[in-house]
């Protein structure tokens, strides 16, 4: 991250917030959500790509993933806590087959649940989304560039708590607060859902 450039007005990524917003007081498109709704949900909504290199971290191009879902079991683990991680089956994703190996690998294959778009389409749509971010308990963001995106904002729109790693120097210096709670090692994801 450039620490040499300081933004006199930043302006974040716009959200289609009306997506967001229409849900409310409909049914949700996921029929497997009403298998989980006593469930503790926790939403990954990045991209599937494994970190391969530090400059895949600083340039956003992975969110952490395997963070996350370490993260998330040792928090399982510790808790007892009826929990599933939502992943989303993005055949676009770069790595998702290395993903589901990492998956399998750490014998963690009931606490994922795999979201597919119902309409059929390889991504999902942003009232999709929206369902997503409005049916879960907590959201997990980007564990390596240190800055934050569209995910925040959208996980912010239906007031959920978002786990992060981002500069808290930088949110400071520029919003005069901070709203996400921070992490970026497994345990630190864990300490945060932990809360």
């Amino acid at each position: 991250i450039r620490k040499d450039i300081v933004l006199k007005n930043f302006v974040p990524f716009p959200i289609n917030y009306k997506a967001h917003n229409l849900i409310y007081g409909t049914k949700s498109p996921f029929t497997k959500f009403n298998t989980l709704q006593n469930k503790f949900l926790v939403f990954f909504p990045g991209r599937l790509m494994l970190t391969k290199s530090e400059e895949d971290l600083v340039t956003g191009q992975t969110k952490g993933v395997e963070e996350a879902i370490r993260g998330f079991l040792k928090f399982q683990a510790n808790t007892n806590c009826d929990a599933k991680v939502l992943l989303i089956d993005n055949s676009l994703s770069p790595d998702k087959e290395k993903v589901i190996e990492l998956i399998r690998s750490l014998g963690a294959e009931s606490s994922i649940e795999w979201i597919r778009s119902p309409s059929q389409g390889d991504r999902l749509t942003n009232a999709e989304m929206a369902f997503l971010y409005r049916d879960c308990d907590v959201v997990l963001g980007d564990f390596g560039a240190g800055w934050f995106g569209q995910t925040a904002l959208e996980a912010a729109a239906h007031g959920k708590p978002f786990i992060t790693h981002v500069d808290s120097n930088f949110m400071y210096s520029q919003f005069k607060f901070n709203p996400f709670l921070i992490a970026k090692t497994p345990d630190e994801i864990c300490s945060q859902l932990t809360k």
